[in-house]
């Protein structure tokens, strides 16, 4: 009899040792099998039992061809943004049977193109990247990997499937809350304003791409996320923030449309690359007064 404890972690061969049968034999009740006999059916389930048997899913995926992994690689871990992200992402994929495997770029695009090349190493099935701010470098070395789906990083568009915030239309709803034009729009560097210029125009006198350069003496429209909004209500008296006008990403939303789009590719690589919009939170402390 095969001593349980002196395997520390028990392989086929032990299983088929086990229970007096072939590996063969072994390998066909894992797969269900029918026509295996009874009695060597109840053998195996007894041996796997005793042995504390379990499947390496890596080597059985490899073997089978398939890859039940899906990479993200995000900003950084220390933002509740990117908190947030990671645990709608893993939700949605695992919903799916897939298992969700994380990195951070640190911000680095040598780094991000690092992690990309491991992931291929692992055989991911497909890639979700949050990129470094106008990197063209990641989306390059993907296009001849695995799918991928990029979260706002518009240099990827027509390359690689796209989720973005719909910026345009979180401007319009602001308008229909009654919120006048803005004396200044804070919006991200790294968000990129090319393709907002003119939902821009008419929503505000004034872009800056740094809290500090807010005018807040009127009405202020703040696109951000949740770790520069609590940035900015610190900064700010009582009456500012009631003169702001909040525009944040739903993350629940974006994630969820990246692994449908993600999944999708899985079905059909060859489709037209898609980019979609993804409606933005838009909120102020008067409309919830």
């Amino acid at each position: 009899m095969i001593d349980k404890k002196g395997d520390a972690r028990p392989s086929i061969h032990s299983v088929a040792a086990y229970a007096g049968v072939s590996i063969a034999t072994v390998s066909k009740v894992m797969q269900g099998v029918a026509t295996v006999r009874k009695e060597n059916v109840i053998a195996v389930q007894n041996a796997i039992e005793a042995l504390g048997y379990r499947i390496n899913p890596l080597g059985a995926e490899l073997r089978r061809g398939q890859r039940k992994l899906v990479g993200t690689i995000i900003a950084d871990f220390q933002s509740l943004d990117s908190a947030h992200l990671l645990s709608a992402l893993e939700r949605h994929v695992e919903s799916r049977g897939y298992t969700l495997m994380a990195a951070s770029s640190r911000g680095s695009e040598d780094r991000e193109a690092e992690l990309v090349g491991r992931m291929q190493d692992w055989r991911v099935a497909g890639l979700v990247v949050e990129s470094v701010p106008g990197s063209k470098k990641v989306s390059l070395l993907l296009q001849d990997g695995p799918p991928a789906v990029f979260l706002g990083n518009r240099s990827a568009e027509g390359v690689h499937d796209l989720v973005v915030d719909d910026v345009p239309a979180a401007i319009r709803e602001a308008t229909k809350m009654g919120r006048r034009r803005a004396r200044s729009i804070f919006l991200p560097a790294q968000t990129g304003n090319e393709h907002l210029k003119s939902a821009i125009d008419q929503a505000g006198d004034c872009l800056v791409h740094r809290l500090a350069d807010l005018d807040i003496s009127g009405p202020t429209f703040l696109i951000s996320g949740a770790d520069e909004a609590r940035e900015f209500r610190k900064m700010v008296d009582e009456s500012a923030a009631l003169r702001t006008t909040y525009f944040q990403s739903d993350i629940d939303s974006a994630s969820l449309a990246a692994v449908e789009q993600l999944f999708d590719r899985f079905e059909d690589p060859e489709a037209p690359r898609q980019t979609r919009q993804v409606p933005m939170k838009v909120w102020s402390p008067i409309s919830h007064a």
